[in-house]
């Protein structure tokens, strides 16, 4: 857990993107940097129903809503699968990085950090801060050198978190918003209120290939048996100069070995296979057995991190 106390710049109220926020958003966005489990990697728990009552008449869906618009906007990223969400520019602004002291309490706080897409991510920004600040000491600490030499993950290349249910989010000063997905719009921009009532929209049943046939929720279920890489799978491949079939094998050991489940399969090899290293010269098929056995390694510790398996 991070200090008692938040770091927020006052200069934050010059930056355009933040001002075209909506009110909502900007307040979740502070509810998690003065969150009491906020890690000094930045790191909250994300338990929508568990921030309802840090105010009066909050409810998930208002809270999902302007986390949207703020995943759109990269102010943050989400994993539901490890109850995540990860303030991206945390080390950025919070200066832990001026105080080698605490880069160290940021490194070991990365390794208890359970999401490998959210680990990712805090080695891509912080590997933007080396080079924006080699001036740092804490670039000579190997702790925190452990953590740059960990798979990096850009947070642009994260799908962006969706709520499962779209909900119109009434009363108060965020009254009717809808955040803006659509790529290629600033950050936080938001479509304009309507002064129009609202319908009472009629629910569309959920096919069984989207819902898990139960009428719910969508479920994470473990790997199918029958499942294989796909063309899109081939082609991430390609550009990492990995083999999508040594890697897909490499992805259902570990879904084997720690129980893990998904909602998407497609899309966790999507960043399994971003996360893949290339091999040295010819040797990938040589080293098959020893990383197999790293991932289950890995996977071992995941697994504790998260509790067990999912």
């Amino acid at each position: 857990m991070a200090s008692d106390r938040a770091y927020i710049n006052r200069g934050i109220w010059n930056d355009a993107d933040h001002r075209q926020l909506t009110p909502e958003a900007q307040h979740l966005y502070y509810m998690l940097l003065t969150h009491p489990t906020l890690s000094y990697a930045g790191v909250v728990d994300w338990r929508p129903n568990r921030l309802t009552p840090f105010a009066r008449g909050l409810t998930v869906e208002r809270i999902e809503a302007a986390a949207a618009e703020l995943s759109a906007g990269l102010y943050i990223v989400i994993d539901e699968e490890t109850e995540e969400v990860l303030i991206r520019s945390w080390v950025k602004h919070d200066g832990v990085l001026k105080q080698p002291r605490l880069a160290v309490s940021m490194a070991n706080a990365y390794t208890r950090t359970a999401s490998n897409d959210l680990r990712g991510v805090i080695v891509h920004e912080l590997a933007r801060q080396r080079e924006a600040h080699p001036e740092y000491a804490c670039w000579g600490d190997s702790r925190v050198l452990d953590v740059l030499a960990q798979p990096s993950i850009s947070a642009k290349d994260l799908p962006p978190f969706t709520p499962t249910v779209r909900a119109s989010v009434g009363d108060g000063f965020g009254d009717g918003f809808t955040p803006n997905l659509s790529p290629g719009v600033g950050p936080g921009l938001v479509s304009p209120p309507t002064p129009t009532p609202t319908p009472t929209p009629t629910p569309t049943p959920p096919s069984s290939s989207e819902e898990g046939g139960s009428g719910g929720k969508r479920r994470a279920t473990q790997l199918p048996t029958d499942w294989h890489p796909t063309d899109k799978h081939a082609a991430i491949a390609a550009e990492r100069n990995v083999d999508v079939e040594l890697e897909a094998e490499k992805f259902r050991d570990w879904c084997g070995a720690t129980g893990r489940t998904y909602k998407n399969h497609d899309l966790a090899f999507n960043n399994w296979l971003r996360r893949a290293e290339p091999p040295r010269g010819n040797q990938q098929r040589q080293n098959r057995d020893a990383a197999s056995a790293e991932a289950l390694v890995q996977a071992h510790f995941d697994m504790q991190a998260m509790g067990g398996p999912q």
